[in-house]
């Protein structure tokens, strides 16, 4: 894989807009556009990476499809990952 994996998303030649919330979109439209993006990111032989990056650059807008999640569900993966770590700490 390379070291830039961007350069191996399945989401590279798409339409951008397909992944990011337009402003005024109506909640039919939204779960279409949704949809679309997920169907692309779940063949995606780096959706890990790019899971990982959304994850690590929190500031970036919600209301986009990274991974494969939206922002309420990349939420929950971060609680539980630093629910994880905390245990982790706690055990050592």
């Amino acid at each position: 894989m390379s070291a830039n994996w961007r350069l191996e998303a399945a989401c590279r030649h798409e339409d951008p807009d397909l992944f990011f919330a337009a402003e005024g979109e109506t909640a039919h439209a939204r779960q279409a556009r949704e949809a679309s993006a997920r169907a692309i990111c779940a063949g995606c032989i780096v959706r890990s990476p790019c899971l990982d990056f959304r994850l690590t650059f929190e500031h970036q807008r919600d209301g986009d499809i990274w991974a494969g999640y939206d922002g309420e569900e990349r939420y929950g993966l971060r609680r539980a990952l630093l629910k994880r770590q905390q245990r982790k700490e706690r055990a050592a």
